[in-house]
């Protein structure tokens, strides 16, 4: 990886940020479908919600895409 990124000269943290994307605009949408449902939610029943729908994911990281 490390050869790769040195041949591209792409840093090896922006790689990985960017092989993240998919599941942050997937987890955009989930939260998205949450609050249509219920708008007055925060991120903490959002998190509660998700979990319930199966979704392993942290308040924290629902907090920051809330944001």
């Amino acid at each position: 990886m490390q050869r790769l990124c040195r041949v591209l000269k792409v840093a090896r943290s922006s790689y990985y940020s960017r092989a993240q994307a998919p599941d942050a605009l997937a987890l955009l949408a989930q939260i998205e479908e949450v609050l249509v449902a219920f708008p007055r939610y925060g991120y903490r029943r959002v998190t509660a919600e998700l979990q319930r729908r199966q979704v392993a994911v942290n308040h924290k990281r629902v907090q920051r895409a809330m944001r």
